[in-house]
């Protein structure tokens, strides 16, 4: 769901993504499609919009991670690096990176504007289960499936990771 409550994305088995926009909802109707973007059939296992509501993002079991542009109806990037299920996505605050996590224990961060991949946070015992930024956009929370919950990563000048139990 967007930050403002307005649109809601979903993906599907078939790795479709749909986005709705939840002014049209009504008792009597349902809410209006404004978007389904297709990427090539594989499972989708999570989306995201980014707060200006520009992008949706897609993680599937192949490993893609897909970006598309809402404005346009397009996509504009098919981001590589991951070659393993991802189970989340999530844009920063500003929009500016998306982290994508998995199966891969590797949380890849991408910028939006360009698709480029400029970090891997590793260090995740497990796999990636969630992913939340701070509102400042300088921290990345992430949530994992084993004993030890989260893992809390400082971006910066530094990529420091501190494991909380």
């Amino acid at each position: 769901m967007s930050e403002d409550g307005q649109f809601l994305a979903a993906t599907t088995f078939d790795g479709r993504i749909n986005v709705w926009d939840l002014n049209t909802l009504t008792s009597s109707e349902p809410a209006t499609k404004l978007r389904e973007y297709e990427t090539k059939g594989s499972f989708g296992m999570s989306v995201a919009l980014s707060s200006d509501g520009e992008f949706t993002a897609s993680g599937h079991a192949n490993g893609a991670v897909y970006l598309f542009n809402n404005t346009t109806g397009r996509l504009a990037h098919s981001l590589q690096g991951l070659v393993k299920p991802v189970r989340t996505v999530a844009f920063s605050p500003a929009s500016k990176f998306l982290a994508a996590g998995g199966d891969a224990k590797v949380i890849a961060l991408y910028d939006v504007k360009n698709g480029e991949q400029v970090a891997n946070l590793t260090g995740s015992q497990s796999w990636v289960m969630s992913l939340d930024w701070s509102d400042s956009g300088e921290n990345l929370l992430s949530g994992y499936v084993v004993l030890i919950p989260i893992s809390f990563f400082k971006l910066g000048g530094r990529r420091d990771m501190l494991t909380l139990l």
